[in-house]
């Protein structure tokens, strides 16, 4: 948990609340959503048309219950309603569940290769 709080507070000032969805069943919190601007378009002069999907979780219990589909249709909404014309779904392990809901949205525009070696 503290973790992943550490990798996400270099994006807090960016968020938007509206751009952040819990699921809750019977007060306990079973999913999540966020999104957040593409801020490098600002940086580059580039319309801020554009979001990042950052983060989905969706509680074991309730996996398989298109929990994760309605949220990511939800948070879609919502930044169209803002104004934004893209959503990019960032960085997907080739074994992450949430690529089989990307991939009834989206496609494929750029891939990544991440290299290692031991020290």
């Amino acid at each position: 948990e503290a973790e992943f709080l550490e990798q996400q507070r270099a994006v807090m000032p960016a968020v938007r609340p509206e751009l952040v969805l819990l699921a809750e069943k019977d007060t306990e919190l079973v999913g999540f959503i966020f999104a957040v601007p593409d801020l490098l378009r600002a940086r580059r002069g580039e319309a801020m048309d554009t979001v990042i999907l950052k983060t989905m979780a969706v509680h074991p219990s309730v996996a398989g219950m298109g929990l994760g589909g309605l949220l990511m249709d939800e948070v879609q909404r919502a930044a169209r309603d803002l104004g934004f014309l893209t959503a990019i779904h960032a960085l997907m392990h080739e074994q992450n569940r949430s690529r089989t809901l990307s991939a009834r949205y989206a496609r494929p525009f750029r891939r990544y290769t991440l290299f290692s070696r031991p020290l």
